[in-house]
């Protein structure tokens, strides 16, 4: 999955959550680092931390610089279905007044 991210202004204490739908799951890159092959995503982001849960992906940011900035995580799909993908939402923790959620996305798994 890649998340992109535009900000107008170095932003601090930025958290970035992406649910993601039934029929998915994710490849924890630190129990299998071979899900994000070194060199594969030059140009990602590294988050300060890295929470990786059975639901969703949880970046966090001390800073995030100005401008477009690219985000990666693996899933897996594992149940053939049509799926509502959920939107991603970023917030900065502690001024309320800068927030962000993309669309609700439709997301089909053909067996």
């Amino acid at each position: 999955m890649e998340i992109a991210i535009e900000a107008e202004s170095p932003l601090e204490n930025v958290v970035v959550c992406d649910l993601f739908g039934g029929g998915f799951e994710v490849e924890n890159p630190r129990l299998n680092p071979e899900s994000l092959p070194a060199g594969r995503f030059g140009d990602a982001l590294r988050p300060t931390y890295l929470d990786v849960r059975d639901d969703r992906v949880v970046f966090a940011f001390d800073t995030l610089p100005q401008g477009l900035s690219r985000l990666y995580y693996v899933v897996r799909a594992v149940t053939p279905g049509r799926f509502t993908y959920p939107a991603t939402e970023a917030e900065c923790m502690y001024d309320g007044s800068v927030q962000a959620t993309s669309d609700l996305r439709v997301v089909e798994i053909r067996p």
